[in-house]
C-alpha cells in the first residue's frame, strides 16, 4: 500500500428523531473537490451512512483511516449523537468514550474533524492522542458546516498543510456567509486543537474598517433573511431552496415610529378617551414617552458582576487605556457611564441633577472617596468621556460589584438593567458559578430578556490552561441551562490590557493563547453588537411597546368588567380595597404572615449552619494554631475570622435566596387566585383581581435585591471583631501558643451567642422588610384598581346616550389593541429577518 495515500474516512449520523441535516450535500461536495484535486491520487475518501457506535470502530478497523469525518449532531458536553441500533433514536455517545476509542487508534489516526455542534469538549478530550483535532465552541448551521468542509479538503487535496486547510475552512464559511449578519460570526466556530501546542489555532483576526462598521448609504443596509433547513420541521417543505427577503433597516424603524404615533393618535380621540380616564391616558403617555426615549438614546451596554471579577479591567482592555481604575481591592465605588468624548472628560453627576468636573488622576478610590463625602449631595454617577471611535453611539456602564452595588445604587442599576441593549457579566471562580452569581442570573437578568447576552470568564491568566479548559466546560454547561442563545468567552483581561500598554503580560506562558481569546471577544462584540446596535435597539423598543399593549389589555379589561357590573357591586369591590378591615387586607396579612413563618424556619436553619460553622472553626482553625507562627497569628487571627464570618453568613443568604424569593412569587400568585372569592365570587371580581395584582411593580427581582442589601450588613462582623480585640491586649501579651488557644476557645462561648443573636436579627430585619414593601406595591396596585372602578362609576352616571357612546368607544378601544397587536407580531417577524438562520447541528 502506497504509504503517501491519506485514507479519509466520514462518518454520517442523523437519527430520525432530530433535525434533518444536508449531509448527503456534504458528502457529495468533499468527493467532487477531491475528484479534481491536483493530488487527487493521493486521497482515499470512504463515508458510512447513519453510523452507530459500533459500526464507527468497525470502519476504522477496516479501513485503517489517517483522517476521520463525523458529520452530525453535537449535544456539547453530553457528547455527539449516533444512531442506535435499537430503534430510531438517536444514541449520545459520552465525551470520554470517543477520546478512550481514537486513543486506541492513535498510532494511525493523524486528524479528526467533528463538524457538530458543540462538539469543541469532544476535540479537546481526543486531542490527548491525535495531533489535529477541529471542533465547534458554538451551534453551527448546515451551510456553514459544509462551507468549512469543502474548503478543508480542497486545500487537502491541494497538497498543504492541516493547518492551512484549518483556516481555508473558516474563509469559505466567511466568504460563503459575506453580507449576512450572524448572532455569532460563523467563520469564528471552529477551533483547531494541536497534540504539541496544546493550543487552540484560531482564524486571521477580524478587524472591521469604517465601510464595514457603517454603510456609505445608510438607506442601502438591507437586512437579509437566508431561509435554509429551518430547525421548525413545518417549515422543512419550503426550505429546498435558498429564499432571501430584503428590508431597509431605516424603513422599519419609520414603520415603528408611524405605528406607535397612529396608536398614540387614536387614543387621543374622545370616545376612547372618555373610556380610559385621566389617569390611564396619563400611564399610557409616560410608557410611550419611555419608548420613544429609548430609539433615541445612545446603544446601552451594561457590564455586571459580582465583586473583583476584573469588570473595570475588561473595560480598559476594550478601550486601549486606563480609563477606570482597578485595584487589588474592590475598587468601583460608583457607577461609571463612559461615551464618547473628544478628550478625556470625567464629571461627578449628583441625585439633585448637578454636576462636579474631576481630573482624570482623581478616579482611584482613595482620592474619589474623600471627594464623595464632600459632596452637598449624594453621587448618581460617573460620566467619563474617552476618545475612542467604537464608542461613538454607544453608553458602556462599569457597575461596582452585585455584591456592593445592591446597597447603595439598587435603585439605578434596575433603571440601567431595565434599559440596557446587550449585557456582559463578567465571573470568575475557580469551581463553578456561586449560589449568589446564579440568583443574580435567574432573578436579574433573566427577566430583562436581553436579545445578547455575553459571558465573561475573567483572570485565566491565574490559572493553567488544563484548569481553564476545564472550568470553561463546567461554566458553558451551567449557563447553557439558563440562557441557551447566549456567548461564553474565557479571557484574561488583564493579559489584554498589559498586551496593549506593551508592558510585561501575567502569564508569559500562555501570552499567544490568551490574545486569541481576546481576539475572539473582541471580534464578536464588533459582529454582533456595533454592526447591530440600531437593529437591537429597534427590538428592544419593540418589547417595551408590547408591554404597554400587555397593561393597556389588563385597563380594558377591568373597565369592562366594571361597566357590565351594577352600581352596587362596584361600591362593594371598592369598599374591599378601600376598607383596611376587609377581608382583602385581612387575607394579606394572612400571607404575609405566613412568608414571616417561612422566613423565621430558615433563620432556625442558618442558625443550625453558623453553629456549626463555629464548632468546625474550633477544630480546624483554632486547634492548628500551635503549627504556625504566634506572632502572625496574634496579627492576623481576629480579621481572618470578622471576614470568615462574613463568608459563611453570606453563604447562608445566597442559599436561602432563591427560596425565599420563590416563597414570595407563590404568595403573589395566591393572592390573585383567591381574590375572586372574596366578593361573592364572579367574573368581575376575577377581572379586578388580574388587574390588581397580575401587573405589579414587584418581581423576584425586587426581592433577590432586597436580600443582597440586607446581606450587606456588617453588624455581625464587627461584634465578632469587637469580641477578640477586646482580648486583644491579653492575648498579645501571651507568649505561648497552648495559652493563646485556651483563651480563644473561652470565647467562643459567648461568640455563638453573638452570632445567634445577630443571625436573627438578620432575618428578622428581612421579613420585615419584605412585609413592608409587599404592602406598598400591593398598596399602588389596588389604588389603580379603585381609579378604574370609579372610572366606570363615574360613566355610569351619565345619560344613556353617553353611556352607549362610552360602549362604542370601549368597542373601538379593544378593536385598537387587536390591531395594534397584529401590527407588532408582523413588524417583529420582519425585524427578525434580520439575523441569517440556519439549523443548528445540535440534536
Amino acid at each position: 500500500m502506497n504509504e503517501d495515500v491519506k485514507r479519509i474516512l466520514l462518518l454520517a449520523a442523523n437519527p430520525k428523531n432530530t433535525y434533518p441535516l444536508r449531509l448527503d450535500k456534504e458528502v457529495k461536495a468533499i468527493e467532487s473537490g477531491l475528484m479534481l484535486a491536483k493530488e487527487r491520487e493521493l486521497f482515499i475518501f470512504k463515508h458510512k451512512w447513519a453510523v452507530d457506535p459500533t459500526d464507527v470502530h468497525r470502519a476504522m478497523l477496516e479501513f485503517e483511516p489517517h483522517i476521520v469525518h463525523f458529520s452530525g449532531h453535537g449535544e456539547g458536553i453530553e457528547g455527539l449523537v449516533f444512531e442506535s441500533n435499537e430503534g430510531d433514536y438517536g444514541q449520545l455517545v459520552s465525551t470520554d468514550a470517543l477520546a478512550g476509542l481514537f486513543g486506541l487508534f492513535a498510532d494511525q489516526v493523524e486528524c479528526v474533524i467533528l463538524n457538530a455542534c458543540y462538539s469543541e469538549i469532544q476535540a479537546e478530550a481526543i486531542n490527548r492522542h491525535i495531533s489535529y483535532v477541529i471542533g465547534m465552541n458554538q451551534s453551527i448551521g448546515d451551510k456553514a458546516a459544509i462551507a468549512f468542509s469543502v474548503g478543508f479538503y480542497d486545500a487537502l487535496g491541494a497538497g498543504r498543510p492541516i493547518e492551512f486547510a484549518y483556516r481555508l475552512g473558516c474563509n469559505a464559511i466567511q466568504l460563503s456567509s459575506s453580507g449576512k449578519i450572524f448572532k455569532y460570526p460563523q467563520h469564528l466556530i471552529p477551533v483547531l486543537k494541536t497534540k504539541s501546542a496544546r493550543s487552540i489555532i484560531f482564524p486571521e483576526a477580524f478587524t472591521p474598517n469604517p465601510s464595514e462598521l457603517q454603510p456609505t448609504n445608510p438607506t442601502d443596509a438591507l437586512a437579509e433573511y437566508d431561509v435554509r433547513r429551518s430547525s421548525n420541521p413545518q417549515d422543512l417543505s419550503i426550505n429546498q431552496q435558498s429564499i432571501s427577503f430584503h428590508y431597509n433597516l431605516e424603513q422599519l424603524s419609520q414603520e415603528f415610529i408611524a405605528g406607535l404615533d397612529d396608536f398614540s393618535d387614536w387614543v387621543e380621540t374622545e370616545k376612547i378617551r372618555n373610556v380610559l380616564g385621566r389617569d390611564l391616558i396619563r400611564k399610557l403617555r409616560t410608557q410611550e414617552k419611555q419608548i420613544r426615549a429609548r430609539l433615541d438614546s445612545d446603544f446601552s451596554l451594561v457590564v455586571v458582576g459580582d465583586f473583583k471579577r476584573g469588570k473595570s479591567t475588561l473595560i480598559n482592555a476594550l478601550l486601549g487605556s486606563q480609563v477606570v481604575s482597578t485595584a487589588v481591592t474592590s475598587e468601583t465605588v460608583t457607577i461609571n457611564v463612559i461615551q464618547y468624548g473628544d478628550h478625556l472628560r470625567v464629571e461627578a453627576c449628583l441625585v439633585d441633577g448637578g454636576r462636579v468636573e474631576l481630573q482624570p488622576d482623581q478616579l482611584p478610590s482613595e482620592q474619589l472617596l474623600p471627594i464623595l463625602k464632600g459632596l452637598p449631595k449624594p453621587i448618581s454617577h460617573l460620566h467619563i468621556e474617552v476618545p475612542v471611535e467604537w464608542l461613538k453611539g454607544l453608553c458602556l456602564v462599569d457597575t461596582p460589584g452585585t455584591g456592593d452595588i445592591m446597597r447603595q445604587f439598587d435603585k439605578q442599576v434596575h433603571t440601567y438593567l431595565s434599559q440596557a441593549d446587550v449585557l456582559i457579566y463578567v465571573m470568575f471562580t475557580p469551581a463553578v458559578l456561586s449560589e449568589s452569581e446564579r440568583a443574580f442570573l435567574k432573578c436579574s437578568v433573566l427577566p430583562q430578556d436581553f436579545p445578547k447576552v455575553f459571558f465573561v470568564v475573567n483572570r485565566l491568566d491565574e490559572i493553567s490552561e488544563i484548569e481553564a479548559q476545564r472550568l470553561m466546560e463546567r461554566t458553558r454547561y451551567q449557563i447553557s441551562n439558563l440562557f441557551p442563545n447566549s456567548y461564553t468567552f474565557g479571557l484574561s483581561a488583564l493579559d489584554e490590557f498589559c498586551r496593549l500598554q506593551d508592558i510585561e503580560r501575567p502569564n508569559p506562558s500562555r501570552a499567544s493563547a490568551l490574545e486569541a481569546e481576546f481576539q475572539l471577544f473582541r471580534n464578536c462584540i464588533h459582529n454582533s453588537i456595533l454592526l447591530n446596535k440600531n437593529l437591537i435597539q429597534l427590538d428592544r423598543a419593540t418589547d417595551l411597546m408590547d408591554q404597554m399593549l400587555f397593561s393597556f389589555e389588563a385597563s380594558m379589561a377591568l373597565i369592562k368588567s366594571a361597566m357590565q357590573s351594577d352600581q352596587q357591586r362596584l361600591n362593594e369591590a371598592i369598599q374591599q380595597c378601600e376598607n383596611t378591615t376587609s377581608d382583602l387586607y385581612a387575607r394579606l396579612d394572612q400571607h404575609k404572615q405566613q412568608i414571616r413563618q417561612k422566613i423565621d424556619l430558615l433563620c432556625e436553619e442558618a442558625l443550625d449552619w453558623m453553629n456549626i460553622f463555629v464548632t468546625r472553626l474550633e477544630h480546624e482553625s483554632i486547634t492548628s494554631i500551635p503549627q504556625s507562627d504566634l506572632k502572625e497569628v496574634q496579627k492576623h487571627f481576629h480579621f481572618f475570622l470578622t471576614d470568615a464570618l462574613r463568608k459563611a453568613v453570606s453563604q447562608c443568604i445566597d442559599t436561602h435566596s432563591p427560596c425565599i424569593a420563590e416563597s414570595v412569587d407563590k404568595t403573589l400568585k395566591l393572592m390573585t387566585d383567591e381574590f375572586q372569592s372574596l366578593s361573592n365570587s364572579d367574573s368581575f371580581n376575577l377581572d379586578v383581581a388580574q388587574a390588581t395584582f397580575g401587573d405589579l411593580p414587584w418581581t423576584n427581582l425586587d426581592t433577590f435585591n432586597l436580600l443582597l442589601e440586607l446581606s450587606g450588613s456588617d453588624g455581625i462582623f464587627e461584634l465578632a471583631g469587637h469580641l477578640l480585640l477586646r482580648q486583644a491586649k491579653d492575648l498579645q501579651e501571651l507568649r505561648q501558643a497552648s495559652q493563646y488557644v485556651r483563651r480563644l476557645k473561652d470565647s467562643l462561648h459567648q461568640l455563638r451567642q453573638t452570632v445567634a443573636q445577630e443571625v436573627r436579627l438578620l432575618y428578622d430585619n428581612i421579613a420585615q422588610k419584605i412585609e413592608t414593601r409587599i404592602t406598598e406595591v400591593y398598596q399602588q396596585a389596588i389604588e389603580a384598581s379603585i381609579s378604574a372602578m370609579r372610572q366606570a362609576q363615574e360613566i355610569a352616571s351619565h345619560d344613556s346616550q353617553h353611556i352607549n357612546s362610552t360602549n362604542e368607544g370601549l368597542r373601538e378601544a379593544l378593536s385598537l389593541l387587536s390591531d395594534t397587536r397584529a401590527f407588532l407580531k408582523s413588524f417583529k417577524q420582519k425585524l427578525w429577518s434580520k439575523d441569517a438562520v440556519e439549523i443548528n447541528r445540535s440534536a
